[in-house]
């Protein structure tokens, strides 16, 4: 594994385990660095969620639902993952469980924020959301905009 491969990309911080995790840039498979024993640990997934090209879509740790949320990011017209070429933005959302090997795709309901570039994503386990700061493609006015998850998984 190539560790710089990963760790230039989001990551997301799991409380509950004391851990970081990424998403390999290359086979989108989970990895973690676990704090308690510094080392490094992959974990392969039966399925993936489309390539986005490096830092521009929002990874988090979603502490209710004790599971990883990726959030949009960009393709690139070519298809290749590499920055700063000519590409298009994605609104899409996509989980899997802490302790899961299988993404699933959230279907977007109710308002949906506005197609983000480079949006970075929180989770505020105050008011039990996600939110996504970032303004509409390739303006990114620092915009702020709330998305919630129903007991269904479906974002409203």
């Amino acid at each position: 594994m190539n560790v710089v491969n990963v760790a230039e990309d989001y990551h997301a911080h799991d409380e509950k385990r004391r851990r970081l995790v990424f998403v390999d840039l290359e086979t989108r498979n989970l990895v973690f660095y676990e704090l308690d024993k510094g080392r490094w640990r992959v974990r392969l997934t039966k399925n993936n969620p489309p390539a986005r090209v490096s830092n521009t879509y929002g990874f988090v740790w979603d502490g209710d639902r004790d599971w990883y949320v990726r959030w949009g990011g960009r393709v690139n017209h070519d298809g290749s993952i590499a920055y700063g070429r000519p590409g298009s933005p994605r609104m899409d959302l996509w989980v899997i469980p802490a302790e899961g090997d299988t993404w699933r795709e959230i279907p977007l309901g109710g308002d949906a924020p506005p197609l983000t570039d480079m949006a970075i994503i929180l989770w505020d386990g105050v008011h039990h959301r996600l939110m996504l700061i970032g303004g509409p493609h390739e303006v990114n006015d620092g915009s702020i905009h709330y998305l919630r998850l129903d007991a269904a998984g479906m974002a409203t």
